[in-house]
């Protein structure tokens, strides 16, 4: 999911100049927030679904792992954007 959107945001100035309508153009105020924001969503979905499946502390500490690795590439990919 952050991806795509953090890779398409290397093509925006291209895009603009063919006219291309997309997600990096969207984005282009407040990328970290959008692709934290997705993130965010993402973790506290993972730790939600831990929670109706009445998951063990090894689950939640992947799931603490996990976003602290999101985290770590979204901060990544906007700094080579940027």
């Amino acid at each position: 999911m952050l991806e795509f959107p953090a890779n398409a945001l290397q093509d925006k100035k291209y895009d603009a100049e063919i006219g291309v309508k997309s997600t990096a153009q969207r984005f282009d105020g407040h990328p970290r927030l959008w692709l934290a924001g997705f993130a965010s969503m993402m973790s506290s979905g993972l730790a939600t679904t831990g929670w109706m499946c009445q998951q063990t502390w090894p689950y939640y500490l992947g799931v603490t792992m996990f976003a602290a690795h999101l985290g770590h590439q979204v901060s990544l990919h906007l700094a080579k954007v940027q």
